[in-house]
């Protein structure tokens, strides 16, 4: 049970993880049941892991103290690019496009495409609200669903990815 703001969080229904990226809305806070843990954190693969074990009693603050990740590979001339992924726009998730956009900040990603299904999805004006224009760029795109119904597919459903397009809000 993860929790900022009162609000329950989870990247995905399995998932632990919390991303921070240094934006307003990072949680200062995070409530979690009773228990020890330890948390890792990371900067992406060129980095190393640090971690911290803590134990939280009901109703007890505990600070978080975490050394940042350092730099364990140099990479220079490569791009970290993930040209396949979803956020709220998609109809198989509910992540918001400024926490997806912050997971690949902290992961130390260079570039983001987004294909939600069946919609065209722009990360460039959010990446100029944010400030983050400089620490990565976006790619415009949309995972298109074709349907194929007959005596042999009775439910076959092929997906491909469209990049580089417009993104046109009337449409």
């Amino acid at each position: 049970d993860l929790r900022f703001g009162g609000t329950p969080h989870l990247d995905s229904p399995e998932s632990n993880h919390l991303f921070l990226a240094g934006l307003p809305d990072d949680p200062s806070e995070v409530v979690v049941r009773p228990g020890r843990y330890r948390v890792v954190a990371t900067h992406g693969p060129e980095f190393d892991l640090t971690h911290s074990e803590i134990e939280v009693a009901a109703g007890e603050h505990v600070a978080l103290e975490l050394s940042r990740p350092r730099r364990a590979l140099s990479t220079p001339g490569w791009l970290s690019v993930d040209l396949h992924v979803h956020a709220e726009p998609s109809d198989d998730s509910s992540f918001p496009l400024s926490r997806r956009l912050a997971s690949f900040v902290a992961e130390g990603a260079d570039v983001i495409v987004a294909t939600d299904h069946d919609r065209v999805t722009d990360y460039s004006p959010l990446i100029r609200e944010l400030g983050l224009a400089g620490r990565i760029a976006s790619v415009v795109g949309s995972e298109i669903t074709s349907t194929v119904v007959g005596g042999d597919t009775p439910t076959t459903a092929g997906h491909y990815n469209a990049l580089f397009l417009r993104r046109d809000p009337s449409a």
